[in-house]
């Protein structure tokens, strides 16, 4: 169903399987990117990742992303 309407092949989904386990939660930091944060919060939906640890990862980066930029504000 996910294939059909995302257009994702299993090729793919393999691949962000092999992704997921070697970088594992590490790489929901990266949300906070442009483009490849909302394909990181797609593909652990499609794996259905454990939804505690999602929220932990993805708010602690871009806790880290928006801190950064209010520490850059309050410099200049």
């Amino acid at each position: 169903m996910i294939t059909k309407y995302l257009k994702i092949g299993e090729r793919e989904i393999q691949k962000s399987e092999q992704m997921f386990t070697k970088y594992g939660p590490y790489a929901l930091l990266f949300t906070w990117l442009p483009g490849i944060g909302d394909a990181l919060t797609v593909v652990s939906g499609i794996l259905k990742y454990r939804f505690d640890l999602f929220t932990l990862f993805v708010f602690t980066g871009k806790f880290l992303r928006y801190f950064a930029v209010a520490y850059l504000v309050y410099l200049y």
